[in-house]
C-alpha cells in the first residue's frame, strides 16, 4: 500500500513541475518570405506581413470567403509585427530599380494568430505540427 502511495507521490511531483513548462510553451510557425520595398524598412514590414499572411492562409479554413481573407488582409496584417516571435533577415539586397528586396525567416505565434481570426469569427483548420512548427519556450 505505501509503495502504491510513494509512486504516485512521485507522479504527482513531476507532473506539478512540468505544469509551468507546459503553460509557457508556445508554437510557432517558420516560414521564409521576401518583402520588398522602396527602403529597407518597407521591405522588412513588407515581409513581416507576408509571413503573417502565409500562416494565416495555413490556419484558415478552406471554405473561407472573401470578405474573411478581407478581413484578415485589414485586421490581422495591420498588426503584424505583435504576432511574431523572431525575425532574423537572412538576405538584404537593392535592384537596379532602387528597390530594396529582404529575405528573412520568421517564426509566427500560432496561438496568438489563431485567437485573433476565432476573434474575428474567421473558421480555422488546426493542423498537426509540421517541419516548420516548433513548439518553444516563451521569453
Amino acid at each position: 500500500m505505501s509503495f502504491d502511495r510513494s509512486r504516485l507521490s512521485i507522479a504527482a511531483t513531476i507532473l506539478l513541475l512540468l505544469l509551468p513548462v507546459a503553460a509557457n510553451a508556445l508554437t510557432v510557425d517558420r516560414v521564409t518570405v521576401t518583402g520588398r520595398g522602396e527602403s529597407r524598412d518597407m521591405a522588412i514590414v513588407s515581409a513581416e506581413r507576408s509571413a503573417v499572411h502565409m500562416v494565416a492562409n495555413r490556419y484558415m479554413a478552406r471554405d473561407a470567403t472573401d470578405e474573411e481573407h478581407q478581413l484578415v488582409i485589414d485586421q490581422v496584417l495591420a498588426r503584424s509585427k505583435s504576432y511574431l516571435n523572431a525575425f532574423d533577415i537572412l538576405d538584404d539586397r537593392i535592384d537596379e530599380a532602387g528597390i530594396t528586396e529582404i529575405t528573412a525567416e520568421a517564426r509566427v505565434d500560432v496561438d496568438r494568430l489563431v485567437t485573433a481570426l476565432r476573434n474575428l469569427n474567421i473558421a480555422v483548420t488546426l493542423l498537426d505540427p509540421g517541419p516548420g512548427q516548433v513548439v518553444e519556450g516563451r521569453r
